[in-house]
């Protein structure tokens, strides 16, 4: 299996990136059928997103400190 790739850099897509991408190609899938989420849930939903990142972010920096 093939790693993504950033195309600015010849770097490997972390974990996260590779995720959010995939959320936004169905993101986009959904928009097209109709059923993309709208205004306050779009939002909310991101910021619970963007909160779980960021816990996991802290979590795998804590690890990696030690």
């Amino acid at each position: 299996m093939s790693q993504q790739r950033d195309p600015s850099t010849t770097k490997p897509l972390s974990a996260a990136q590779q995720a959010f991408g995939l959320l936004l190609e169905q993101q986009q899938r959904e928009c097209r059928s109709g059923n993309a989420l709208v205004g306050a849930d779009a939002e909310a939903f991101l910021d619970a997103l963007v909160e779980r990142v960021e816990a996991h972010h802290a979590r795998v920096s804590r690890k990696l400190s030690k």
